[in-house]
Order: C-alpha cells, then structure tokens, then sequence
C-alpha cells in the first residue's frame, strides 16, 4: 500500500492520519457529502499539496492493474453567464483485490478499484527538463554584461525551476568569468528582495548554467499510457508461435513453440496494452507479438525490460475512454499523474471557483464485500456498513432521507436520532468523528453514472424551481455527460449497480494494511534458522531489516557480504540473482524501495572489505526512511531464500557419494523426515556447516537413528547436533548450538 501523494520533500507522510488531517485542513475530506450531495469519495487539492499539481505527482495507493482511461490532450471548457470554465474529465481506473482469513480460517476477499479522476491533461503535463539547486545560486531579472553590476538574489538549496521554453541561451559574465544564462520559471516558493522577485511562477528570471550546482529532476509520467513500444533486444532469443490452447503449471496458457532465432540488435514494435503472460520452462513471461519492421513478419517474443532496450514509446488512445484489452500492472507507488484544473459557476449569477485538484474514490461492485465488513477483524475495528442503494444522492434541506440519517447515526438503534440538514452537513464534516466517518462503507450508486446524475438534477428542480436554477443544472447536466464513464465502460458492466464505497485511505489507516504485523515474524517452514538470523529490536546490532555487515569493529567477520533480511547475504549473489528475489517477493508484498535495490544490487558480488566499504554508501544514496524493510518484506525474502537451501540440502544429503558412504539402502527419505530433523538439516546448510568432515559426523547418526526408529533427546543425532566441537573445531556459536538442539527436542 502507498498513500496517493507524498510531502513537499517527495518523503513519504509518516502515516495516513497525517495526511487526513491535511486534506481535513483544506476542505477537502468529501467522503460522503459535498455541500448537499452524495459524494463517493475525497479531493486532494493544490490547497492542500501544491506540489501534487507539477512537482510529485499522484501515485497508485495498492498493488493492481490499470483497467481503464481517459486521458485528453487539453481541458474541456463550458460557458455561464459569460464565464469560460475549465475542467478535466481525465482519469485513470485501477483494479485490486483484497483477501483475509475469515474467522474459521477461511479465504474471503473482493475486488475493489481506485478511481483518480480531473487528472491533469496531457498538454498541460510538466516540462521534461526541470532542475533542483543542489547548492546556493543567484538569479537576476537581466544577464549581466561588460561588468556591469545586475541586481541578484540568492536561491537556497532545493528551489527547483525550468527553463522557459523557446528562449535561447545567452552569454555573460559575473567577475570576469564568461558563462551561458538560461532563462527561468520558478516552480517552487522561491524568495523575493527589493529589487528581483523570484517566487513561484516567475519566469522572468536568469541564471548561470553549472552542472556541478543544478541536478536534472525527473518528471514521472506513467508508464501505462504508452502502447505502441519501439525496442531492440540486447540478446539473441527465439521468436515464437502463437501460444497454446492448454495452461500450464502457473495457470497461464503455454507459449507456442520456437520459431525463428532472432539477433540481438533487431528492432521490434509491438502493443503494451496487449502484452499476456505466457508459460516457459514452469514460469509465466511477459510475451508481446512482436513486428519485426526489417523483415516485416511477426513474432512472440518475451518482452521483459531485462532483454529489451526501449527506443521510443507513443501514446495512440489520448482523447477518448479507453478500456485495455489486456490489463497494464501497476505497482503501489507508480505515477498516475498531476492534479488537473477544475473550475465551476460560482452561483445561480455567475463567477467561478475552482482550483487544480483530483477527485480520489474506492469502491468495490462485489457482495462480497458484506461478508468481509461484517467479520469480527473488520468489526472490531468499528467498520458498519450503511445501504443507499435507494438514495437519490440529495441531502433534502427540509426532509432528511434515511440515508443521511443513517450516516450519522448512532449504533443505539432503540433510540434513533431524527437530525435535520445543517446538523447532518455539521457531523459529515467534523473532523473530531472524522475517524469513526471514515470506518463507514457506504453502498450507493456512483455519481460516474448518468442515471445518479440524472435523479440528482431532476430532485433539485423538485427543490429550487425557478428559471435560474434550471440555467445552471443544464449547464451542469453536460458538464456531468462529459465526466461519466461507467456507462462507456462496457468491460467493466458490473459497475453499473450502486458500489460499496469505501474512505481511500482505510487500507492505510488501519491494521489492514499488514505490512508491519507481527505475524510476519513466523515463518512457515525454517523458523530456527529466521530466529537465529537476527532479531526485530531496532537498537540491536542484530536488527535484521536494515542493511548490514557482520564485523567485529570494522574488521569483516569471514567472507561476509552486505546481508539484509534474515539471512540473505547478497556478497554471494549476482545483480540479476538480487533483482530476480526482491521481484519474486514483491508479488506477496509491497516492493523496496527502488533505490534500496539499486543500492543493493550494486553491491552484489562485494565481500570483506569491499563490501563494508559499499556500506558506508548507503545514507548517501538512500534515504533513511527507506533503508529498512517491513516484516512482510523480510518475510517473503527468508521463503524465498531459505527454498533454494531446502534444494541444496536434499541435494548434498542424496548425493551419490554419499549415499554408497552412509546410506547404502536408502533408508533416509527426505519427505518422511520429522520437520525438526528437516529444519536442523537446512540450517546446517544454511550457515555452512553440511560439508564432507561433518557429513562425516552427522550422517551416520542420522541414518542409525532412521534404521532404529530414535527421535528427540534419545538419538545420536540430537548428541552430534548438541556437541560442543560445532563451536571449537567448526567456529558455530554456542546460541546456534543450543538452538539446533532445543529444535531437536
């Protein structure tokens, strides 16, 4: 999970709270009311997060995939009493699931989407080029020539701006020294004296270029709007046919067999919006039918970023509601845009308000979800759903509905409050139950649907009949066939029965997102080895979810790596082995941070000294923030890991060397082995230890205990493993020996 916006900084809030009170601060905590309307979501204004309009853009708060958009080159405009007005009608759909344990142990779970609608147009996206002060620099109102002495003042570290397109670069000079001026436009705060105003928006503005001074910024844009992909591969790999109608083992359809060897260096074309996965030697692959431009024939071809260099990506559905024919992944955290332009009459006469803002909802079309509300975990947290499938959306200044009741009821069912408008609207804006508010899944039609917009418009001409209210809802009445979607959305028909509606944050805001429970710290299978591998206690300098080098005082302790996790020492792995096991755990967890893997995949392969050299390196390349990863993370990592062990102990203890030595009748099975026995086994090779002289000790007492039917404390296995020679002939520690032995008890 990911909260949709991070601070000015680009760090991350420190939790959901913070950033309600935030949106609660601006007026912007909609969750079930606007002034007099149902309102299925909340809004995330520049009020609240300037920044959110050109700087950090929105992000995707869960795991999903991109189902549907509508990206428009421009704003649309409409017209009232004289006024332009525009707005965005831009956004962008994703579709995630959500499961749990009911109370008896089993799955339940539904599908929900978040919904980012008035997203900034495609015009209006900001420049690719922008820059960030990495120390003090003065900017003046004129570039400076022949001496002359040109007011300044000093932008601090971490002003950003970008140059003004179409102005060319000039010559001056400061002190004698000749350097090229660019002309800027400021697009943070800024600073301002008596003689040169340099804040916000200001593009009057020059400033000597120097690389050593400006860093590049990087403008996100999201990687799902681009279908038409133009690569070359950098390695040969085959072409293939069209893939089969049976699915193999990991459920997706087999790839057709190889057809033609293709070179490295061939440039492809293909639709990302089609990519599928298909199966390979037991694993799903991203394949795409691929055009060869050179040959003009076309190919399935695996297009995974790691065998492909992109050369140029073009979005060709701009301007219209496009649902993908294949679902785009999409990753907690990724860019889905800028907050968009949205304008409105400012009453029956005329005017405008409005400001940049995105409008963020998540609801589910599922029944499903009632099971889950109503289970004890959701209870327990003060979840209650409320039922509007009835509503017309409008909150009656003279006639309360039910629904509205309902909201701001209390759970004291035998004695119902019966409130009236202004004391509805006062308690769904009051941000001292906010909390409690925002615990309220609520199922109600969606204000996307014509027919909610319809009975909303037609129940206001109920209340204000007069010709002045009918001017504005016809000017309303299209505004809202312009924002609709769901009745375009044809895939998507489920949606068109009222939603379950739920406050975006809430998978945030609560225990259900469980990213640091500590459940996280049992593991399935291997627990002696997970414990043993470090602990949970941020103080210690055992503490296993942060980076580290086990060393005595700077002095490396063996042919140690940089090791993270429980046991995962990345000293003895490649870039792609790294890349490859934080890829396998991020499909069961959020991902690390990516400059974490960076970071981390840059020091694979470095042991000893070079590896604790690497790790003075991290507070300079990774925020603190991100240097540590949760207990779900480091959960999934340990499974991962500690399966390949599993492999390479079943492997060394069914060698054929070693069977003719030790068990020349095939009496040790691994499957039939006590878990403890199993677990023991793994950890020897874990840490090491399961090499040929300790074959030579543990292995004939394992096989006599087998043939004799011991166990626990009675068996010679349990005296070798309790032994203290692990320590004094083969450096174990005596908290591994004691542990390997109270396993084995």
């Amino acid at each position: 999970m990911r909260l949709p916006i991070v601070k000015q900084d680009g760090t991350e809030f420190e939790n959901a709270e913070e950033l309600s009170k935030l949106i609660q601060d601006a007026g912007d905590d909609l969750y079930l009311l606007t002034t007099q309307t149902w309102h299925g979501g909340i809004h995330i204004s520049e009020d609240a997060a300037p920044w959110a309009r050109d700087t950090h853009p929105v992000r995707c708060i869960a795991d999903g995939e991109v189902v549907a958009y509508r990206m428009m080159e421009d704003y649309l405009t409409s017209e009232f009493k004289g006024e332009t007005l525009q707005y965005s009608n831009s956004f962008c759909l994703v579709r995630h699931h959500y499961q749990q344990e009911d109370d008896e142990g089993h799955k339940q779970g539904f599908t929900y989407y978040s919904l980012y609608m008035h997203l900034c147009p495609w015009k209006e996206w900001p420049s690719a080029e922008r820059y960030r002060l990495a120390q003090r620099r003065n900017v003046r109102n004129s570039v400076p020539q022949n001496g002359q002495q040109v007011p300044a003042v000093t932008l601090p570290v971490g002003e950003t701006f970008e140059p003004v397109e179409g102005e060319a670069i000039q010559q001056g000079q400061i002190n004698g020294v000749t350097y090229d001026f660019m002309r800027i436009r400021m697009l943070s705060e800024g600073v301002s004296n008596s003689q040169v105003l340099a804040t916000k928006g200001t593009d009057t503005l020059w400033i000597a270029k120097d690389e050593a001074v400006m860093e590049q910024v990087s403008v996100s844009r999201p990687s799902w709007i681009y279908d038409q992909v133009e690569a070359t591969l950098n390695r040969g790999m085959n072409g293939r046919a069209d893939p089969k109608p049976n699915k193999g083992q990991t459920g997706h359809k087999l790839a057709g067999d190889p057809a033609h060897s293709i070179s490295a260096g061939t440039r492809i074309r293909f639709d990302a919006h089609r990519v599928q996965l298909q199966e390979i030697g037991g694993q799903a692959r991203k394949m795409a039918r691929c055009e060869l431009p050179k040959s003009g024939c076309s190919q399935w071809i695996c297009v995974e970023e790691q065998y492909i260099d992109i050369v140029s990506e073009t979005p060709t559905q701009l301007g219209k509601l496009y649902e993908l024919p294949n679902p785009v992944p999409i990753r907690a955290g990724d860019t889905i845009g800028y907050l968009g332009l949205y304008e409105s009459p400012a009453g029956l006469e005329g005017g405008k308000t409005g400001n940049a803002m995105i409008h963020l909802e998540v609801f589910s079309p599922e029944d499903g979800v009632e099971d889950v509300v109503n289970s004890k975990k959701w209870q327990d947290e003060g979840f209650r759903l409320v039922d509007g499938s009835d509503s017309d959306g409008v909150l009656d200044p003279e006639n309360v509905s039910e629904f509205f009741q309902s909201l701001c009821s209390s759970n004291d069912e035998s004695n119902p409050e019966i409130l009236d408008a202004e004391t509805v609207r006062e308690r769904l804006k009051d941000k001292a139950s906010a909390c409690e508010r925002h615990k309220i899944v609520a199922k109600h039609r969606s204000e996307w649907s014509k027919d909610f917009s319809q009975s909303a418009f037609d129940r206001f001409l109920q209340l204000f009949p007069s010709s002045a209210t009918q001017n504005l809802i016809d000017h309303e009445t299209e505004r809202a066939r312009q924002l609709g979607w769901i009745a375009g959305a044809t895939r998507l028909g489920v949606l068109t029965s009222p939603l379950y509606h739920f406050y975006p944050f809430i998978f945030n805001e609560l225990s259900l997102d469980d990213e640091m429970n500590e459940r996280w710290l049992t593991v399935p299978k291997g627990q002696l080895t997970f414990d043993i591998e470090g602990n949970d206690i941020e103080s210690s300098d055992f503490f296993s979810r942060v980076p580290h080098v086990p060393n005595n005082k700077g002095t490396v302790i063996g042919n140690s790596g940089i090791t993270i996790g429980r046991g995962l020492d990345i000293g003895k792995r490649s870039k792609n082995e790294v890349y490859r096991l934080f890829s396998a755990v991020s499909n069961s967890c959020k991902p690390i941070s990516p400059k974490l893997l960076s970071w981390l995949q840059s020091g694979a392969g470095k042991t000893r000294s070079a590896a604790y050299s690497h790790l003075q390196t991290l507070d300079a390349k990774v925020p603190k923030k991100e240097q540590t990863i949760t207990r779900k993370q480091q959960h999934f990592l340990f499974l991962e890991v500690y399966n390949e062990y599993i492999k390479e102990t079943k492997r060394l203890i069914s060698k054929s060397d070693v069977e003719r030595t030790y068990d020349p009748t095939h009496v040790l099975n691994w499957d039939k082995l006590p878990k403890s026995i199993q677990d023991v086994l793994v950890d020897l090779r874990f840490r090491g230890d399961n090499k040929p002289k300790t074959r030579a000790w543990f292995m004939p007492a394992l096989v006599s205990d087998i043939k004799n039917d011991r166990t626990g404390i009675k068996s010679q296995f349990y005296d070798v493993i309790s032994s203290n020679e692990w320590n004094t002939k083969y450096g174990v520690s005596n908290n591994r020996i004691l542990q390997r032995s109270k396993r084995l008890r």
